[in-house]
């Protein structure tokens, strides 16, 4: 079991290493595409990224942009937070350790919230519950706090026989994955479960479906009505789970081809498939058991639910694709009917200008898109997929802060993360709200 857990441990921390290095490749950033953007957003003064201080906290409520038709200003504004200690951002909230020297596992932590400008500590939770579930014997310690929605965990027993570290969801239903020796031939898996973390209270929604007998689950992710899920096992096999029906399904005998990714919707499931640099996506509607193919292109933005780890929190994937011509106008498509919006306004760089990356928010709502040079993040901005619209931020790292990573911080909030001069971290949050 220790040897599987290290398996799943090390994908892990290869996956984040990799996201990680892809943040700091030094891209060329596109002088044009920057320029088109704050053009057609009237952007005229560009924010200069501050140097932080190293005694507190720093705030700002500088202007970044105007909203796409009406110029509306204050629609996004720059908190930047100072931790002059090792932490780290996720989840809407800054987890601080507060132990002397921060190790790989078992330390503790304070969770914080920003709002207005100030760092407000979070009530801590401790949970502890044994369990009996298929044949294993399971203890969970751990401490807890939650912030709209999303528990994190600001202690965990090491060892303890959970994965899964941040729940996004609901705390009287979070999604866990637990650690067992399943029956039959296989060493170790992952069962996905909810947990009630106030009462404690575990239900087994995956009971009599056979889902401890598939080859080593990796991960999991269900819908918001919680009538659905798909998984995902070490050989990448993707799976539907009815569970309403109590059905069991392989993704790729829903429509007969190899399935690359998935996304769950609250209608439907699309399938998404990759041959030769063309994606394809179908859409499956398990009230009729009935799909159709919706997309075929070269998507410059296209993401599902996989084996990799987007973030520390469930992921879905998301319906909406992006799409250029060969004017290089953008294009929204939702990959559950096909339907093809233009995003007025904004240009795609040319050819051989640059790289540009794309991060999809955790509900799978919006898009953040940048491209970077050396240490700096230039021509960010996010597209809002419902809304068909593109905010941009004008800032300017005229002081050559050294940022290391550009995330969501929550569903409505990107993230720059920077190094600091007294190795604390400093934060530059941007709220892009969505009305």
């Amino acid at each position: 079991m220790r040897k599987n857990l290290r398996r799943v441990i090390i994908v892990s921390a290869a996956t984040t290493v990799f996201v990680s290095i892809c943040f700091m490749m030094a891209l060329v950033a596109n002088a044009e595409f920057r320029e088109s953007v704050c053009a057609f957003f009237g952007i005229t003064d560009l924010e200069t990224v501050p140097q932080m201080v190293s005694n507190g906290t720093v705030t700002s409520g500088i202007v970044e942009t105007g909203e796409s038709q009406n110029n509306i200003a204050d629609m996004v504004k720059g908190t930047y937070i100072h931790f002059p200690i090792q932490s780290s951002a996720k989840n809407g909230v800054f987890m601080v350790c507060t132990d002397e020297v921060q190790m790989n596992s078992g330390n503790h932590y304070a969770a914080y919230y920003e709002e207005n400008g100030e760092c407000i500590m979070l009530e801590e939770h401790t949970f502890g519950q044994n369990y009996h579930i298929l044949g294993n014997d399971i203890h969970l310690e751990f401490q807890w706090v939650e912030h709209e929605g999303n528990v994190s965990f600001t202690y965990m027993e090491t060892d303890i026989p959970l994965y899964k570290p941040d729940c996004a969801g609901y705390v009287s239903s979070s999604l866990m994955m637990l650690c067992i020796d399943p029956p039959g031939d296989l060493e170790y898996t992952l069962y996905p479960v909810l947990i009630n973390i106030q009462t404690g209270e575990l239900t087994d929604i995956c009971a009599g479906l056979g889902i401890e007998n598939l080859p080593e689950i990796l991960q999991a992710a269900i819908s918001q009505d919680l009538t659905k899920m798909v998984l995902v096992d070490w050989e990448k096999n993707l799976y539907f789970v009815d569970l309403v029906n109590k059905g069991l399904y392989p993704v790729d005998e829903l429509i007969g081809k190899k399935v690359s990714s998935c996304v769950l919707t609250d209608e439907k499931l699309v399938c998404l498939t990759e041959e030769n640099g063309i994606y394809s996506a179908y859409a499956f509607d398990p009230a009729t058991w009935e799909f159709q193919e919706v997309y075929s292109g070269h998507p410059k933005f296209i993401k599902g639910f996989d084996h990799n780890f987007l973030s520390s929190a469930m992921y879905l994937g998301t319906r909406f694709a992006l799409e250029t011509d060969a004017d290089r106008n953008v294009f929204v498509i939702d990959l559950t009917n096909g339907t093809r919006s233009h995003i007025n306004g904004l240009l795609w760089p040319e050819a051989g200008s640059g790289k540009v990356e794309c991060v999809p928010s955790i509900d799978g709502n919006k898009l953040l898109i940048y491209t970077r040079a050396a240490a700096k993040y230039e021509s960010v901005g996010v597209l809002d997929f419902s809304r068909k619209s593109y905010t941009a931020f004008s800032r300017e790292n005229m002081n050559d802060v050294d940022e290391r990573a550009a995330y969501w911080f929550d569903s409505d909030s990107v993230i720059i993360e920077a190094c600091s001069n007294d190795n604390g971290k400093d934060y530059y949050i941007y709220r892009v709200p969505s009305e």
